[in-house]
């Protein structure tokens, strides 16, 4: 779980820096693109680790019912 964790937090990081690149100010149209689409990817990534997640959890609440 230490690993997915890690992921989730590096994917996480990757968004918030892709971020800080767009509001920075400056935007070149070619690594804009690049940056969207690295955007897209990870947050793509991130929902569907959080979308395991949520499996899991309900997996381990159903052992408790």
């Amino acid at each position: 779980m230490s690993t997915a964790k890690t992921d989730a937090a590096k994917l996480l990081k990757e968004i918030e820096d892709i971020l800080d690149w767009f509001e920075s100010g400056e935007v070149d149209l070619d690594k804009a693109l690049k940056q969207y689409q690295a955007g897209l990817t990870s947050i793509s990534q991130l929902t569907q680790f959080l979308k395991d997640a949520k499996v899991q959890v309900a997996k381990i609440n159903k052992k408790f019912d």
